[in-house]
This record gives C-alpha cells, sequence and structure tokens, in this order.
C-alpha cells in the first residue's frame, strides 16, 4: 500500500484537481513498489519508525515516493491528454495561444521527478542496493 496518497501527487505534480484519481493510483501504486525495492528492509524500519528512523523520515521517503508517480504519471497523462492538446506549458489570453508539452518535454519533465524523487531517497537506499544495481549509483539517483 502506498504511503503517498492521490492528493500529495497532485500537490507535488500541482496538477488539476480533474486529473482522474484510478490514474494516479495506479502510477503511486507503481512508484511505491519501486520506493519498496530500492529501499529494501530500510522501508519497513523507516514506516515503523525503528532503528533511528523518524516521523521525519517517513515524511521524506512520502514526499519521494510521490515525486516519483509523477515520473511516471507525466507520459502517461501527456499521452492520454493528447486529444486535448497534451499537458500545457503556458496559456495565453486566447485559446490560440495555449501552449503544449512535446513528447520529447515531457519525458525531460519526467525525467526531473525522477532525480527529485531519487535525491529524497539517496539517504535511504542501503549502500549495496547503489553498489548491486548497475554499478552507477549516478543512474540510480537519477542524476544522469
Amino acid at each position: 500500500m502506498s504511503l503517498a496518497v492521490v492528493l500529495d501527487v497532485i500537490n507535488e505534480g500541482n496538477l488539476s484537481i480533474d486529473t482522474e484519481s484510478d490514474v494516479i493510483q495506479r502510477q503511486l501504486d507503481i512508484a511505491n513498489l519501486e520506493v519498496e525495492k530500492l529501499l529494501g528492509a530500510n522501508y519497513a524500519k523507516v514506516v515503523a519508525g525503528t532503528d533511528g528512523y523518524d516521523a521525519d523520515d517517513l515524511i521524506i521517503v512520502t514526499k519521494a515516493e510521490a515525486v516519483l508517480s509523477l515520473y511516471f504519471l507525466v507520459p502517461v497523462i501527456n499521452t492520454k491528454s493528447i486529444a486535448d492538446g497534451g499537458i500545457t506549458r503556458s496559456v495565453g489570453l486566447g485559446e490560440s495561444q495555449t501552449e503544449y508539452l512535446s513528447q520529447g518535454e515531457a519525458l525531460q519533465l519526467a525525467n526531473k521527478y525522477r532525480a527529485k524523487a531519487m535525491s529524497l531517497l539517496e539517504d535511504y537506499i542501503p549502500a549495496s542496493t547503489l553498489e548491486g544495481m548497475y554499478h552507477d549509483k549516478a543512474f540510480i539517483l537519477g542524476v544522469v
């Protein structure tokens, strides 16, 4: 079960409240699995507040989960709303002045969310996980 809730994702991504909650929840569940996998045994410790982890750590991991869900959500929203134009980059005075993100820009935005989430999680990911996955800490942390 996800630590973050749909409203956390909406707030972190500055999304419209009209964004379909079931679409957000599906991506939030994926993000939760990814966070659990990355943190390993530390995930349960953070949730339980044991081994030196406290409520502040839980807040950080919950925020990271919400942000990571945006990594998975942005391409889905952009693809799903392509008929409506995609994700709005900016809106002018008239409808003809509305600008939308291209698929490449949506991917860049998604990667920024991933990098932010991984930065929040860095202190909670066991060293063995960092060493064992791809042998490249920068890749895991989303900074490349």
